[in-house]
């Protein structure tokens, strides 16, 4: 699927990129007209029938790109959104959590599970391979 936000090219692009082509095997992506984001649900069947998006890709660090790139791609997910045995098992990952901005790591009283990346690397494909591998295996 070919979105606006195809047209960026920033040093965390390929980020976004590599984030988009693994999830979309296991999950359907919408793009919502936001500039940054990337939304995700359980499936394209779940999205036409109005459920909640499950979670995002979005490009974070500058609310301006003109000024300032986004140093960094989140992934994240919203706990309340989604199913129990997906919520728990994402919780088990610990690399690269950052669900809040600021206070500790791995946060669960916040909204999200959020995984943050600012450079692809092999420990950043295995991470996200750890993540596909729960929506493939529950």
């Amino acid at each position: 699927m070919k979105t606006p936000l195809d047209n960026y090219r920033f040093e965390v692009t390929p980020i976004f990129d590599y984030i988009k082509g693994q999830v979309e095997i296991v999950v359907y992506l919408h793009y919502n007209q936001a500039k940054e984001t990337m939304q995700l649900f359980l499936s394209e069947e779940s999205f036409n029938q109005g459920d909640r998006y499950i979670g995002a890709i979005q490009y974070e660090g500058s609310n301006n790109y003109e000024e300032r790139e986004p140093h960094l791609v989140s992934l994240r997910f919203k706990r309340s959104n989604l199913p129990e045995v997906l919520k728990n098992r994402l919780e088990e990952i610990t690399e690269y959590r950052r669900d809040k901005n600021t206070g500790p790591a791995i946060n669960p009283e916040a909204e999200s599970i959020a995984f943050k990346f600012e450079v692809l690397n092999n420990e950043v494909k295995d991470t996200i391979e750890k993540i596909i591998n729960v929506f493939r295996y529950c």
